[in-house]
């Protein structure tokens, strides 16, 4: 069975900006928004690729690609991925990341309007819980 993300058809509407091609307009987005032209960016990488697993006799390599590998002036780095929905193995290929990669942060961007525009993935999540509690307690009164 084929997957939504890698059927031909959303291979040929990929995002091209400055010679990158990105997964998805989101991606695409937060390259504009957040790392073009940033002042405090020193270097970045699109699509690094972090070995989670080893490859073995009986099995291939676990890779995890992230959308982008910042390096700051500073000297700190930290590996962005765009997100909309986080899928189980999304979800286990971060812990395993977080586990692999200990030093290295690793975060999860979302966009959302009614939050302000770009918000960490698991600080939207828990806006979105906090807007269902009080919308549940607004309908019990």
């Amino acid at each position: 069975m084929r997957s939504k993300f890698n059927s031909p058809q959303r291979k040929k509407d990929k995002p091209v900006i400055d010679g990158f091609t990105f997964d998805s307009e989101l991606e695409a987005r937060y390259y504009v928004e957040n790392i073009k032209g940033s002042p405090i960016v020193n270097r970045f990488v699109v699509h690094p690729r972090y070995e989670l697993l080893p490859k073995t006799t009986k099995h291939s390599a676990v890779i995890y690609i992230a959308d982008f590998e910042i390096t700051y002036d500073e000297g700190t780095q930290e590996v962005i991925d765009v997100k909309g929905l986080a899928t189980e193995t999304a979800l286990l290929k971060r812990k395993m990341f977080e586990h692999r990669y200990p030093n290295i942060p690793l975060l999860w961007m979302c966009y959302s309007k009614m939050d302000g525009g770009w918000i960490e993935y698991d600080e939207l999540q828990k806006a979105r819980a906090k807007r269902k509690k009080e919308k549940k307690a607004k309908g019990a009164v």
